[in-house]
């Protein structure tokens, strides 16, 4: 592992540490170029309660563009007669981010319980709709924050100390190579003793 590796890592790690913060973990697919009128949709999400963030990859991106998000709660799985189920909904419209990245839109909603949400999509350019994909999504709980991300950390952390551990055999191993003498230094010469070798 060389020490470029290693800090990329860690940077895409301290990249993700803000979104790691609200969730269980970073990020995740739940639609992959899905064909929207001319358009094809991808989505990450971070469902959390109390805001669940969506980051919307357009291809290929057209101005005016937006995702309108409507969520519509369907209850806890396992768990008959939830209040609630079909009556709390949410609904939020995709911006631009306030930064350049690789992601078109970001959108959030306000989720209020964990649990299953059925998701409808609607891809808007001005007032016509492109079309609409629907999804479920689970709603979990806001994570530990950066306790999680010192998790996802810990491989890079030991990947970097056996390279270390490594790298310092390696240096102390050749610094002994050229501190020793030449073997063929050690051995006595004969012709200079004046005595015939036996």
């Amino acid at each position: 592992m060389s020490v470029r590796t290693f800090l990329l890592g860690l940077t895409a790690l301290a990249v993700l540490a803000p979104r790691a913060n609200a969730h269980e973990g970073p990020p995740y697919p739940i639609c992959v170029d899905e064909p929207v009128g001319p358009i094809t949709l991808s989505i990450w999400a971070d469902p959390d309660v109390g805001e669940g963030t969506f980051f919307y990859y357009v291809e290929p991106p057209l101005d005016g563009v937006r995702v309108e998000a409507f969520a519509q709660f369907q209850g806890l799985a396992g768990a008959d007669g939830e209040a609630g189920v079909g009556e709390l909904e949410a609904r939020g419209v995709s911006e631009d981010p306030d930064q350049r990245a690789a992601y078109q839109q970001i959108g959030t909603l306000p989720f209020e319980r964990r649990g299953d949400w059925k998701m409808t999509f609607s891809v808007l350019r001005g007032e016509e709709s492109l079309g609409q994909v629907q999804l479920p999504v689970e709603v979990t709980p806001p994570g530990l924050g950066r306790l999680y991300l010192l998790w996802y950390a810990i491989p890079f952390f030991a990947a970097a100390a056996i390279w270390l551990r490594m790298f310092l055999a390696s240096r102390a191993y050749s610094s002994e190579l050229r501190q020793a003498p030449e073997s063929d230094d050690l051995l006595p010469d004969a012709n200079a003793s004046g005595h015939p070798p036996s």
